[in-house]
Formats: structure tokens, sequence, C-alpha cells
């Protein structure tokens, strides 16, 4: 909707009573609202039978071409609408002098009423006049419109346009970054309490500038020091102790080779030692070690044990091999030598089935005996000496020797005929 003045329109309308006008076309040499107006555009009209007037703002509808009485600006009826009797009457666009800008003799305007302005306003003079001028004061819109105001606060101006600001009130908040410089700086400006905490950046501080004076006491936290900055020179011997050492602090690469004594293991629970236990994951654990029990890995780590079985062990280190329990496929060849037989050891029983006993493997007898059996089946060593001869009597099967005293007439007959 916009507010529209077009010339030379004029129209007839027969609209009684107050209500909305409805247009009846164009007088001669005029044109209608149509022409010039959009639908809802609003334009300033009057309305007359040349006996009565109503001068307003209407509100231009298209459909079926009304005007409606939006507002009353005068009329013969003491500024209200006027009710129309029968009859024609003209009604047309006009400027009402409420609305006009009127100059006087002396080349002012005048307005009839308040002045909207849709486009720029250009004053060409050096001062806007005013009914309130008040010395120091500016023009400040407030919504609706603009008012003298005094300047107050952070700032003030006098009427010549000095403007001065108070003191302590540019806060940091008003300061643009980078906007003080070492030149805005007053000598001595900057003092402890002008530096926000944590501000002043390893950047900003001159090469070797913060000496022992300079650091407060416990000035250097450990927010403070570079990372692995702090080398072994910069600690003093036996400064760092448990109190020094966090939680986890110490770890394998920590520990120099070789240097992890007994001393320094915590104590162990009684008949324990440190191993890893059998299916574990690898942690070294106290593994519990019983009287006479010892140690047997299973691959995967230690388990306690006794020996048993074949051979037991004693809690000194004794070990006793069970009786019978050496069996022959624990003998290596050639292991059981005569110094390993006990005597009277070797019995028929023990002589293999078949195992033929060479002569190379009996002992020598002395001279002039023989290995002869008796009747019981003994064997024994019977000696023979000059002159004798060795037979059996076939009774005792014991050999005789002396012939001149036992021998028979029959075993003499005998040994002539063999010879």
């Amino acid at each position: 909707m916009a507010l529209t003045i077009s010339d030379r329109i004029k129209e007839t309308t027969t609209t009684t009573g107050t209500g909305t006008y409805t247009l009846g076309g164009a007088v001669t040499g005029f044109e209608t609202f149509t022409v010039n107006l959009s639908n809802s555009d609003t334009t300033y009209y009057c309305c007359t039978d040349n006996t009565d007037f109503e001068v307003g703002l209407g509100t231009f509808t298209s459909s079926g071409t009304t005007l409606a009485r939006t507002t009353i600006l005068a009329s013969s009826n003491s500024n209200n609408a006027v009710s129309w009797s029968s009859g024609t009457r003209t009604i047309f666009c006009t400027i009402p002098a409420v609305k006009s800008v009127i100059l006087d003799a002396s080349g002012n305007a005048t307005l009839g009423a308040d002045l909207t302005v849709t486009g720029d306003l250009t004053v060409t003079g050096d001062d806007i006049t005013m009914g309130t001028n008040t010395s120091g004061h500016v023009l400040v819109a407030d919504g609706t419109n603009y008012n003298p105001v005094a300047i107050s606060g952070d700032v003030t101006i006098a009427s010549n346009g000095a403007v001065t600001i108070a003191a302590g009130a540019v806060e940091n908040s008003m300061l643009a970054d980078d906007a003080v410089g070492a030149d805005e700086l007053a000598a001595n400006a900057v003092v402890t309490a002008s530096i926000v905490d944590d501000n002043v950046t390893q950047a900003k501080i001159a090469d070797d500038a913060v000496g022992a004076d300079q650091l407060a006491s416990n000035a250097v936290v450990t927010a403070s020091i570079v990372n692995d900055n702090v080398t072994q020179a910069k600690i003093a011997d036996d400064a760092v102790g448990a109190d020094q050492l966090a939680s986890s602090a110490v770890v394998t690469a920590s520990i120099v080779d070789a240097n992890v004594t007994l001393a320094k293991i915590a104590n162990q629970a009684a008949n324990t030692v440190l191993v890893r236990d059998a299916n574990s994951s690898g942690v070294v654990s106290a593994k519990a070690v019983t009287d006479t029990q010892i140690l047997i890995g299973d691959g995967t780590g230690f388990t306690a044990a006794a020996l048993s079985g074949d051979v037991t062990m004693t809690n000194a280190g004794a070990v006793t091999i069970a009786n019978g329990a050496v069996e022959n496929a624990m003998l290596a060849d050639d292991a059981v030598g005569a110094d390993e037989l006990a005597a009277n050891a070797v019995v028929n029983a023990s002589v293999a089935s078949g195992a033929a006993i060479a002569f190379s493997k009996m002992a020598d007898l002395t001279a002039s005996r023989a290995l002869v059996s008796d009747g019981s089946g003994d064997v024994s060593v019977s000696a023979v000496t000059s002159t004798e001869i060795g037979y059996l009597d076939g009774v005792t099967s014991a050999i005789q020797t002396q012939i001149d005293t036992k021998a028979s007439k029959g075993f003499a007959t005998a040994m002539a005929i063999a010879l």
C-alpha cells in the first residue's frame, strides 16, 4: 500500500450516508482513480456537491472501484464524515492544506501539519530552527521522532561541538585490538595490576631477562617449564625423592641396567619366589613353594611341585632313587662294569638263554689244574702233580690223581690198551 497523488483525477459518485464511496466514472476531461492507483493504495480526496464538502485520506479498492473514508481531515460537517443524501457529487484527488508545505512571504517553509519525507531532505541553509533549541543538545531519535537531548554519561558535548570524554570512562572493552601501542602508554604505565594473568608470553621476554631476582618464591611451577627442558644437569643431587615422583613415573626406560638391587625389591611372603606363574599373561608374581617342592617350568611359566615317582628329594637337596626304579632301558650301553656289580650279582638267570661263555672269558688256572664237577654238580679246581693222571672214578665223579696207590687194574689195562 502506497500513498499516491495524481493530477486530474475526478469521478462522480452517488453514494449516500457515510459509507465507502462507489466511484461512478470519470468526469469529462479527467481520468478515473483506476488509471493511477493500485489496489489498497491511499490518496487524498475531496468530495463535494458544491454545497457540502469532505476532505480526507481514502483507501482505493480496484475491485468494485471504491474509495473508503480512511481519515477525515476537514469537512462541512465539523470535520466529520458528511452523510450524503441522494444526488450526484464529484470526488477528485487533491492536496489538503494541512498536508501542504507553504512558503511564507520571506520564503520560509510552513507546514500545515507534521511532515513526512519519503526521500532525502536537503537543507541549503546553516540552521535548523525548532521550538526547543537548548545549548549543547543534539537531535536523537526515540523510535518515533527526533528530539533535542543533552549528551551525558561517558562523554559530553558543548554548543561548539567540543566533545569531552569523562575521566575513567574508557574501559578495556571499548578499546579495539592493537589500539594501544607504545606511544599511547605513559612512562611506567604498565604495572603488575595492568597485566592480565598468564598474558606475558615467552616472546615478550628478552633473552636472559628473567634471572633469580625476577623469580618469585615458588614461581617456577610445572606449567612454566617447557616439556623436555629440565636436563639432568639442572637437578641437584638427591633432589628427586619419593614425593617428587608421580605415580607410575619410574618406567623400565628410567632404570639404569643392572641397578635394581635385592634391597630395592619389596619383601615377599615366606617360602615364595618371584616367577611368571603358569598360564599367566606374563606378569611376575610370588609363587609359594612348600616343604620339599621345586619350581618346574611347563612352557608358559612355573609351577611348584615335590619330586615323586622314581626319585624323591628332601628339603636339604638329598635325592633318593626308589627301589627297583632303575630299569634296563635307563642304563646306557656299557654303563655297568665290574665295579657296579655286587658280589654274587651274576646268577644263572642273569645270563641270557643261548649265551656262550667263551674260554677267553674264564680266569686262568694255575699249572696242573682242571675244572671238574663232583657227583653233586659243584665245579671245583683239582690239582694234578708230577707222575699223576687225573681220571674220574665213576662213583664220586671226582678226579683221582695218585695212580700208585689208587689206580685199579682195570684202569691200568685200559690205559695200556689206549696207549
